[in-house]
């Protein structure tokens, strides 16, 4: 019998480890597909994840609180680092986890890609009125991380 990797509890997605024809890479671990990683991100119940990106040289990772536009992850912020990082078009990565120490099981994903700055008609989607900073001060700005590679991992 086929284990199912994903099931409904209180409308909110649970993912369950395994699955038919789940690949594994060379440490053992399961390899998500984009489809399984967006899905990840969509279920998160904190939405908080972390940006990566170079600033004066130095590579800085802050946490942010996200939703997905169109399969893309955005975020709010105020004049910065994370402002200054998207309006560079630098590289930036951002990568989220759920980890359950119980049972020694969870998950991970990374997209590898641009920031930019949100503007015009997309400001005015239902997401993006009900993405809220959880941190103080003014975030009036929206980021879109463009992913180029989005990849993701399980333990189980």
């Amino acid at each position: 019998m086929t284990r199912p990797t994903a099931t409904t509890d209180q409308n909110r997605t649970v993912f369950l480890p395994g699955g038919a024809g789940a690949r594994t890479d060379g440490d053992g671990l399961r390899v998500l597909d984009a489809r399984d990683c967006l899905a990840r991100l969509a279920s998160h119940d904190a939405h908080v994840g972390r940006i990566a990106f170079m600033d004066d040289g130095h590579p800085v990772v802050l946490p942010v609180n996200y939703t997905l536009l169109d399969g893309e992850v955005v975020f709010r912020t105020g004049l910065g680092s994370k402002l200054e990082a998207a309006i560079t078009g630098g590289p930036v990565s951002f990568q989220v986890d759920h980890i359950d120490p119980q049972w020694l099981a969870g998950w991970s994903v990374l997209i590898k890609g641009q920031a930019e700055v949100l503007s015009g008609p997309a400001l005015q989607r239902s997401q993006l009125q009900r993405l809220r900073p959880w941190g103080p001060g003014s975030k009036p700005r929206y980021v879109r991380v463009t992913s180029e590679l989005i990849s993701g991992r399980e333990i189980s």
